[in-house]
């Protein structure tokens, strides 16, 4: 596996409430979209976005593309569907971990993890399935997550460390940090990547190489943990990015649970024999997210319901202004909506 950092050292910056500031969007910029719905008139595209700063810095010293430092001798995986059968996959092939066990509620996944090579072994018994890890990935729904610490907190090996992989951070955070025994570490995380296809069959071990993984440490995390997790990432291919879980959720709220919303309304709203028969390439690849997993995103449309109802708020702003533009057959607006849109479509591909 390529390593996407080739520096022998490098600064991971650790960000703090309250070190966020709106700044105007331009072709330097590299920080994410943010609307602000207060400052939005009618006649304005929302052009502002988050820019970051940070009081600390943790250092990483990486050792080259072998990761030999990262190595953890058991890695436990809780959620065998796509997300956890692809990281058991995937540090296999880059040869970080010794023993891959795995735990699912569903024995349809644990066979087909079992079938698949997946992990070489899994236990109905989750207590049992963490026996000696000292690295547990918590790959199921955020509102898992605190019957699954309760459950295994007296079990979790003195030294390990457990990371989540769940879509929406404050909550996850606010959940597991109360049940973390003294001595286990965590580390939260968010690989920006997926699919629309579910299960272990679906795993693929390049599924996070070149895609982002959100880091959201709180001010306990430990600094040579959450240093080894990001060598972790880093060895199938992660580009890392650091975030506070606040931010991370304010962010993904408008550029990645936004777009699935809308991508199942369209879908919703429409005659499934008059798309079958009559869709083009376009609208397939608009409702392509509806096809995802209902209870994956159930969970995360609730677990950031306050960030997303702003996000779908501005959206609603912006679509009724469309709206109006149209009714008035007002071509200069209409133009300078298109081209504006396109011109922050082509910036993503630059």
């Amino acid at each position: 596996m390529e390593n996407q950092r080739n520096n022998s050292t490098h600064a991971l910056d650790i960000l703090e409430p309250g070190q966020i500031e709106n700044i105007t969007c331009g072709p330097s910029s590299s920080a994410s979209l943010h609307l602000d719905k207060q400052s939005q008139s009618k006649n304005e595209q929302p052009t502002s976005i988050v820019s970051v700063r940070s009081k600390r810095t943790f250092e990483l010293k990486n050792q080259g593309s072998s990761h030999s430092n990262v190595k953890y001798d058991k890695m436990c995986v809780i959620g065998l569907g796509l997300m956890g059968a692809s990281l058991a996959l995937a540090v296999k092939e880059a040869e970080v971990v010794g023993k891959l066990s795995g735990y699912d509620i569903k024995p349809a996944h644990c066979d087909a993890a079992v079938k698949l090579d997946v992990v070489k072994t899994v236990s109905s018994d989750i207590k049992k399935s963490i026996n000696g890890a000292d690295i547990i990935i918590l790959a199921t729904p955020v509102s898992t997550f605190s019957k699954i610490i309760e459950v295994i907190s007296a079990n979790i090996k003195p030294g390990a460390t457990i990371i989540d992989l769940g879509s929406t951070k404050k909550t996850a955070v606010d959940t597991i940090t109360p049940h973390i025994p003294k001595g286990v570490h965590y580390v939260p995380c968010h690989p920006i990547t997926g699919s629309d296809k579910s299960g272990p069959v679906a795993g693929t071990a390049s599924l996070f190489s070149g895609k982002k993984c959100v880091i959201t440490p709180t001010s306990s995390t430990n600094k040579a943990a959450m240093n080894k997790v990001i060598a972790l990432w880093e060895s199938v291919g992660s580009i890392i990015e650091m975030r506070t879980s606040e931010e991370h959720d304010r962010i993904y709220a408008g550029i990645s649970h936004l777009p699935q919303i809308l991508a199942s309304v369209l879908s919703f709203i429409t005659c499934a024999e008059t798309a079958s028969n009559c869709a083009g390439q376009g609208y397939r690849d608009m409702t392509r997210l509806a096809n995802s997993s209902p209870e994956m995103w159930e969970d995360i449309l609730v677990e950031n319901s306050q960030e997303i109802n702003g996000a779908i708020m501005g959206f609603i702003h912006q679509l009724i202004t469309v709206s109006e533009d149209i009714e008035n057959l007002d071509r200069d607006r209409i133009s300078s909506f298109l081209k504006q849109a396109k011109k922050n479509r082509a910036f993503l591909d630059q």
